[in-house]
This record gives C-alpha cells, sequence and structure tokens, in this order.
C-alpha cells in the first residue's frame, strides 16, 4: 500500500517529542550536521556534528537519531557496534 508519513512531513516526530525532552533536562539540536554517533565501551557517549563550519564533540547519555535506521547504523554509528542491526538491514536502503 506504500509509505506512510505524518502531516507535516517526517520532521513533525521528532518536534512533537523536543519540548518533553527539554522539560526533562535534555536538549535538542536541530539543523545540524551530524557526523558520528560516538560509542565508547559498547555504550553511547555523545555525537559529532558540525556546528558554525567547525566540528565539534558533543557529549550525552542518550543520543536518539531521526536520520532512520539504514543511516544511523550503516553511516553514524561506528562499524565495531551494531552487527546484528547491520544484518537486518541488509536488504534495505
Amino acid at each position: 500500500d506504500g509509505a506512510y508519513v505524518p502531516e507535516g512531513g517526517g520532521k513533525r516526530i521528532a518536534e512533537s517529542i523536543q519540548a518533553t525532552i527539554e522539560s526533562n533536562g535534555g536538549q535538542c539540536l536541530v539543523n545540524h550536521e551530524i557526523k558520528e554517533i560516538l560509542v565508547k565501551e559498547g555504550k553511547v557517549v555523545g555525537v559529532k556534528a558540525v556546528h558554525k563550519g567547525k566540528e565539534i564533540e558533543i557529549l550525552a547519555p542518550i543520543v536518539i537519531s531521526n536520520a532512520g535506521a539504514y543511516t544511523t547504523f550503516n553511516h553514524l554509528v561506528s562499524k565495531t557496534y551494531c552487527q546484528n542491526e547491520r544484518k537486518a538491514l541488509a536488504g534495505i536502503k
């Protein structure tokens, strides 16, 4: 039957949880190019992002990616991690 898209586009999902995240002490970075989700000893510790033309590291105990599963696991997380997720996504592009 095809794909379903939320009213207002996919970014509406991220926008809908932003207030909850921020009211609980979190921070949402929008319109930032994320180069990598940083992982140390098997645990997410933050992201490497581009801000005002410079690469920066932002440390965070929780990272939520809205890039989609394929892009997140195949392009943002080091190949050392998430092997099962990559296998599950092998047929998806």
